[in-house]
């Protein structure tokens, strides 16, 4: 069993190492085989990720779609691109802004044609998934620049207090800016994008993984019967295991598997307790929520609206009697 990582299509450093020092080998979807990020390539063929694209086709549309995309963002929004270098939290290329805009000059420039035919919401979910993707890996970069210049500040403040004898030396950087949670941006639509691409995978495990503390806020508002599992909740994380890493991801993932396929749910009831934020510090450490009794396409299903995209055949893993989701907050 490989957990998937959702709902994004891109996964930063930070988070595949420490996802990848829990878990082992994981899954992270694509919405289309182009524009795959270099480093998730280099991941895959190293055979630490997989990458999975349950839909195919309409790969050069998409391309092209996203390429006009930037191209609009450079024209209309070439004068607020400069803030990118000192304001990670404002990314005008992926905002409801940005998207209000382009849907009023689409309008304007359409306004004569005849109406278009009803909306392909597969194609929409995977190009929005695509978009997603761009803003998450520019967001990226940013951060990589961030901990860049923190760490040459870093190491010139120390020299020139004399506390180090090379400019070189490697500073640790500020917790607040190793990660950023960048499903803060659209979270409701990136969940329901993520979730159309999933129902076309014939090979859904029962474990699904997040860094994103808004991504599982907002699942849990409208999950009343999701469960913290307490004996679970306190792995502690990667650096300050002792175990050998291979025992380790074995001992977890066969406990997390028996818990996902215990149709009675006898072995564990009884560490399961009502799911509240406030008790949820941020101690990098796994915290997971198990939906009993229910399978993943039974789940996620009820945070998108009905359409006529998903596929006939829903075959979840016949032995999946749960829904697992875990949290790591990085």
């Amino acid at each position: 069993m490989k957990p998937i990582y959702f709902p994004f299509t891109f996964i930063s450093e930070p988070v595949f190492d420490a996802l990848s020092a829990c878990f082992g080998k994981i899954v992270v979807y694509q919405s289309s085989k182009v524009n795959i990020p270099e480093k998730m390539k280099e991941w895959a063929h190293s055979g630490q990720l997989e990458i999975r694209i349950p839909i195919k086709g309409d790969e050069v549309k998409i391309d092209n779609i996203l390429q006009d995309f930037k191209d609009w963002a450079e024209l209309h929004q070439g004068s607020e691109l400069s803030i990118l270098k000192t304001q990670i939290e404002k990314i005008p290329f992926f905002s409801e802004n940005a998207i209000s805009q382009i849907t009023l000059d689409i309008k304007r420039q359409n306004r004569e044609k005849p109406a278009r035919k009803k909306p392909d919401v597969l194609f929409n979910a995977r190009l929005f998934l695509q978009i997603a993707q761009e803003h998450d890996f520019q967001a990226d970069v940013l951060r990589k620049d961030f901990l860049l210049f923190e760490t040459m500040e870093n190491n010139l403040m120390k020299n020139l207090k004399g506390e180090i004898d090379s400019p070189q030396m490697d500073i640790e950087p500020h917790p607040s800016v190793k990660t950023n949670d960048t499903g803060h941006y659209m979270t409701k639509e990136r969940i329901a994008a993520w979730i159309h691409i999933m129902a076309h995978d014939d090979h859904l495990p029962g474990l699904f993984v997040t860094h994103s503390r808004s991504v599982i806020e907002h699942l849990l508002d409208t999950a009343p019967e999701a469960k913290i599992l307490r004996n679970i909740n306190d792995i502690p994380a990667a650096e300050r295991r002792v175990e050998e890493p291979e025992k380790w991801h074995i001992r977890l993932m066969n406990t997390l598997e028996t818990i996902i396929t215990d149709a009675s749910l006898k072995s564990v009831k009884a560490s399961m307790k009502t799911p509240a934020f406030i008790e949820i510090e941020s101690n990098k450490n796994l915290t997971f929520f198990i939906i009993p009794e229910i399978s993943p396409r039974q789940f996620f299903s009820r945070y998108i609206e009905p359409t006529g995209s998903q596929p006939q055949d829903k075959r979840d893993m016949a032995h999946v009697k749960n829904t697992l989701i875990g949290w790591y907050d990085i």
